[in-house]
């Protein structure tokens, strides 16, 4: 029977990783113990084997004693067995009996008996021990409960590893058998330990050792006992061993006259012991080969293997030759590669080798010829093999995974769907059509699809499938996504599972992961390591009718150029190729690429491929390609620019098109001035200003003539001095959202940061515009925010593409309308990373603010109170390595710091001003009134933050100019101070307005600005 488990109590004081015990006379003693010692020894209620299993840290550790708890310290009132057993609790390590009464050493409330040989626990692996107890025995101990761990034994291994182990419920040593009893604890019966105490016992980690001759010979050994222990090696029968008196016995470079038996003595005081034997047996004889590399005959772009079998000792090393050439990567007893054409007739042979007694030996293999037979398909590969999993689940939606491609890029010919009567290849029946697609890794972008349609279907490997034409290459060291459309109730499909055959030629991991959403809206939720679900595949088939596909299918070239056009195969090998103009052969032209140079108007037409399969005849046809050859011609624009109106600091591009026969040339100027640098098709411009004001045009030239772009003119809105967005703005300054359109009409919130009006916001649900916070410094009198309803009501912001915040700020002024829900988001990303700004709720209802990022740092409590119905400064402040939060309250301004590892976060999905998607279409929303969200690039600084708050630039420069007999001061914003000297006393001169003009006078004045 299973012993009942009584609650835990409160466990004895315990000294990390050392337990300290009574310490008989003269009996030095270093004792480490698995665990702490019971408490509550409330048990007498059992027969049969119990204790714990456990896994041994990620060093090796010595095992001297078992010991049975003594409840009393006054002695045992029957004999117990206690052993060490294997993970499965089925060998027997070694084992003691702890005899009754008191004759067993005591410590740490157990009594001990040495184990001998003592026992080495290898680092990383599973344990049990156990020990027998009687029913109503008289010797008590503790019902299954959580000890205190000792780490010299368990390293820092997870409390998941450790678990009460039980036996079968009778007496027979050792139980048959043992059965789990909870988790991360023990019975309180049994332990084992390294107690320094008693004889030296002596053991060895191996019996028999086999090594060639040349290699280091060593053999660990190790002891029990009370210190000091010393140790001397024998060659048998009783030859000591000189210099070898260390526990593990070196030599180095061993030759076959070291080869013998060996052992081990340990001594102390109190007696010594011998070790078992070790046997030890050095080879060495010349290297010989025994199996020769042979002829291979293989198809193009298959696998050529060349092997041989050597025998030697020392170690045989290889190095293999083509055609009498060292190839420098191919070292081993075997040689593989991917053959092509070129190898044909390419002779292979090997050297094997090795050293011993001092001479060296080398064999030289016969000759071996590749024959490689013309062939363009590739082998058959899939992503993963069948599973027999015919489970229908209730799902409709997209289910899949993410796979990360290795090193090489990989081709992909069909996608495939799960074949639920797999077994019988000619029945295989869908009821309805399923799209397979392979998407980006997050499903934002749809690289290619097939749809498998309803009806019966051939099977192969498992699954149904279609061709993708075009194949798809996928890139090297990137992940994809690769899912199929399901149905709930409709065509079976096996679940998610351990992937046991991923390719390596597709991927070098994978994630099942399913989303429930109408195709093609895909995403990435579950992420289960090492798995995916059953319904797609992909593949390059092998199948017995060849197909061909090729890119481009269109092109349009002007004379005296190029063409390529590549085909790409897929089949049964052998496959040839033979390309077609207009339904006719091309003379010499059966390679997989269909170079065209110096084209002429004649070269005009419809391509196409046709393979075939050389044994079976099969052929098939790819689609045509139209190309279309124009006669040299000037340059025209076919894509003209326009004028653009932009906020201050923002990143604008004029972009034109432009067709005619190669090499163009292209020249952008600036209010009729050629722009140094401006000699693309395109024009950036970062971080504009007042400077950047006026006409733009380009002038597309090649040796035909030229051709000129209509005139965009740039206009750039620059703030005002003294006004809150003057102070804000700057290069820094991604995103800023003033909300001043809330009430608009066109559900547009502007973007008036960095990256332009790309990165307008858009209004939705239940808004409107409000007053803002008029009544601070620098607003205007009529300065809107947004009022949200706290249950519809967000603005979208959209994807930030190929930004990654690694220092950022993101803050707001929020109007909190009161009651809001735990996590309301002020600002919330959640896609790839996940971070933002929102608010909370206290255990006594207040609201204050929480911070997110990358999820590292999820729902942080601050403890900064906002307020409510009150307008409040927030801002968050990100580097590697701290967040701060602000909150000014209009009292002062509060923050608090967490110290942390914050990795950049990627902007890949979009952000929502006043809701966090996590909540679900009504959930985590603001209620209330949020304005003049900004979000800079840059970690800013705690006067910066102020400065924001405050509506000031956080720095201010002051200019001054001479004009007549005048000097003009001018500044952007604060209030001029001036003294009589560098040292002051500074007054303020509150009457002066920049620009400022002053008659200078023979005494020195000296000038400067309070910011903030």
């Amino acid at each position: 029977m299973k012993p009942p488990q009584n609650a835990l109590v409160t466990l004895r004081a315990l000294t990390a990783g050392i337990l300290l015990g009574a310490v008989e006379p003269g009996l030095a003693q270093a004792t480490q113990m698995l665990y702490s010692t019971p408490t509550n020894a409330a048990r007498d209620t059992y027969t049969g084997g119990i204790g714990c299993k456990f896994q041994v840290g990620a060093s090796n550790v010595i095992v001297s004693h078992l010991g049975f708890f003594d409840q009393n310290n006054d002695g045992l009132a029957v004999s117990h067995q206690a052993g060490l057993f294997d993970a499965g609790g089925s060998t027997l390590l070694g084992q003691v009996t702890v005899p009754a009464g008191t004759d067993a050493y005591l410590t740490n409330g157990f009594r001990w008996m040495p184990l001998d040989p003592p026992l080495l626990l290898a680092s990383n692996t599973t344990y049990i021990v156990a020990a027998m107890v009687g029913n109503g025995d008289g010797d008590a101990w503790q019902d299954a409960f959580t000890p205190a761990w000792n780490p010299f034994f368990v390293g820092n291994t997870g409390t998941s590893t450790r678990h009460a182990m039980y036996g079968p419920g009778n007496a027979a040593w050792p139980p048959a058998s043992f059965s789990q009893n909870g988790n991360n604890n023990t019975y309180g019966n049994v332990t084992l330990g390294y107690l320094e105490v008693g004889p030296a016992r002596v053991g060895v980690a191996q019996t028999n050792v086999s090594i060639s001759a040349g290699q280091t010979l060593s053999v660990l050994g190790f002891a029990s006992g009370q210190q000091p222990v010393t140790y001397q090696w024998y060659l048998s029968p009783h030859t000591p061993l000189p210099n070898q008196t260390n526990a593990s016995l070196i030599i180095a470079d061993a030759a076959t006259g070291d080869s013998g038996t060996y052992f081990l003595t340990a001594s102390n005081a109190l007696g010594s012991e011998q070790s078992a034997d070790v046997t030890v047996l050095v080879t060495s004889f010349p290297v010989g080969i025994t199996q020769e590399p042979t002829n291979l005959t293989v198809f193009a772009n298959y696998p050529a293997a060349f092997s041989l079998v050597a025998s030697g000792s020392p170690p045989v090393f290889f190095q293999w030759l083509r055609d009498g050439t060292v190839l420098p990567v191919a070292t081993n007893a075997s040689y593989s590669f991917t053959a092509d054409l070129t190898n044909n007739g390419d002779i292979y042979s090997c050297l094997a080798s090795n050293y011993t007694s001092l001479t060296p030996y080398i064999a030289t293999s016969s000759d071996a010829t590749l024959t490689v037979l013309p062939n363009l398909a590739l082998p058959q590969q899939f992503l993963h093999g069948a599973r027999a999993n015919t489970a229908t689940n209730n799902f409709s939606g997209l289910v899949g995974g993410q796979f990360a491609v290795g090193n090489s890029p990989v081709l992909v010919t069909h996608l495939g769907y799960y074949a639920s009567q797999f077994i019988d290849p000619s029945n295989a029946v869908l009821t309805a059509d399923h799209r397979v697609g392979i998407f980006s890794a997050n499903g934002s972008a749809l690289y290619g699809y097939v749809t498998v349609s309803a009806g019966t279907h051939s099977v192969v490997n498992g699954y149904m499938w279609a061709p993708l034409d075009p194949p798809l290459v996928l890139s090297n060291n990137t992940q994809y996504l690769l899912v199929a459309e399901v149905f709930s109730d409709t065509d079976p499909w096996g679940d998610t599972y351990g992937v046991p055959d991923l390719n390596p030629y597709f991927a070098t991991a994978c994630d099942a992961t399913y989303w429930g959403a109408a195709w093609p809206n895909a995403g990435a939720a579950g992420g289960y390591s090492g798995q995916m679900y059953s319904a797609p595949n992909l593949a390059i088939l092998a199948l017995p009718t060849p197909s061909a596909f090729f890119q481009p299918t269109n092109v349009t070239q002007y004379a005296g150029l190029g063409v390529s056009l590549t085909a790409t195969v897929a089949g049964q090998a052998p496959v040839t190729l033979q390309w077609y103009k207009d339904n006719i052969p091309l003379s010499d032209q059966t390679n997989l690429v269909l170079v065209l140079t110096n084209v002429t108007t004649g070269d005009s037409g419809d391509y196409y491929v046709m393979v075939t399969n050389t044994v079976s005849g099969a052929s098939a046809a790819s689609t045509s390609a139209t190309v279309t050859v124009v006669p040299d011609t000037g340059p025209s624009i076919v894509q003209d620019i326009q004028s653009q109106d932009v906020f201050a600091y923002s990143t604008v591009q004029f972009a034109a098109g432009a067709s005619g026969t190669p090499p163009l040339s292209y020249q952008w100027t600036f209010d009729g001035g050629a722009i140094t640098g401006g000699t693309n098709s395109t024009l950036t411009l970062s971080d504009v200003s007042a400077a950047n004001v006026g006409d733009y045009q380009l002038t597309v030239t090649n040796n035909y003539g030229s051709a000129t772009t209509s005139v965009a003119t740039l206009t750039v809105e620059v703030p005002t001095a003294g006004t809150y967005p003057a102070a804000v703005m700057g290069p820094d300054l991604l995103l800023y959202y003033r909300f001043s359109d809330a009430n608009s009409g066109l559900g547009v919130a502007t973007n008036q940061g960095s990256l332009g009006l790309a990165y307008n916001g858009t209004y939705e649900g239940g808004y409107s515009g409000v007053a803002g916070p008029t009544g601070f410094s620098n607003f205007e009198p009529d300065n809107l925010a947004v009022l949200l309803d706290g249950y519809s009501a967000d603005v979208l912001v959209p994807s930030l593409a190929n930004v990654v915040l690694t220092n950022a700020t993101i803050a707001a002024w929020v109007e909190d309308g009161g009651g809001q829900p735990d996590n309301s988001a002020i600002f919330f990303h959640r896609s790839t990373a996940v971070f933002g700004l929102a608010n909370g709720v206290t255990t006594n209802g207040a609201e204050w603010l929480k911070y997110t990022w990358n999820g590292n740092f999820y729902n942080n409590d601050t403890g900064l109170i906002l307020p409510t119905n009150q307008w409040t400064f927030a801002a968050m402040v990100i580097n590697p390595t701290n967040a701060a939060i602000y909150l000014q309250d209009g009292t002062s301004m509060k923050s608090t710091n967490f110290a942390g590892t914050y990795p950049p976060a990627p902007l890949s999905g979009d952000s929502y001003v006043g809701w966090d998607t996590a909540g679900g279409a009504t959930g985590r929303r603001w209620t209330g009134a949020i304005d003049e969200v900004m979000v800079f690039d840059q970690a800013l600084s705690p006067s910066a933050i102020n400065a924001l708050y405050q509506g000031v630039p956080a720095t201010v420069t002051l200019a001054i100019e001479p004009s007549g007999n005048q000097l003009v001061l001018k500044w952007s914003s604060g209030t001029l101070l001036e003294a009589p000297s560098v040292n002051g006393p500074w007054t303020t001169n509150s009457a002066a307005r920049s620009p400022y003009s002053l008659t200078p006078t023979g005494a020195m004045r000296f000038y400067r600005v309070l910011a903030q």
